[in-house]
């Protein structure tokens, strides 16, 4: 398994999301399906004020990992936007596995994390 750390780059599948039937933690993103004339499809990530996140395929860098909740970053898009997802969406949009370890040291939280990907 190869190990790596936050700021790592990683492709967002929006169609698996799409179909592993999609149901935002928070109900603030939804995704948009467009199917042409031709038969293309395309799988857009938005957010509730219709704010393109994320299109299909595209790379996003892991910015945090808190709770449960994996926060990316759209660097391609002009303005960058972030977005999170729930473990579980991450692992779905992207086929890599997280496990996160926290270490409590004096009064300060020290978040030690290490990213497994399979």
């Amino acid at each position: 398994m190869k190990k790596t750390n936050i700021e790592q780059t990683v492709s967002v599948s929006i169609e698996s999301l799409f179909k592993d039937e999609f149901n935002s933690y928070n109900y603030f993103l939804y995704i948009d399906h467009t199917i042409e004339s031709n038969g293309n499809e395309y799988f857009d990530l938005y957010d509730i004020f219709g704010n393109l996140l994320c299109m299909d395929g595209e790379e996003c860098i892991v910015k945090n990992i808190s709770n449960g909740i994996v926060t990316l970053g759209n660097e391609y898009d002009t303005p960058a936007t972030d977005f999170s997802l729930t473990l579980n969406e991450f692992e779905t949009a992207t086929g890599t596995t997280i496990k996160a370890w926290f270490h409590q040291q004096t009064n300060k939280e020290i978040l030690w994390r290490n990213l497994l990907w399979t």
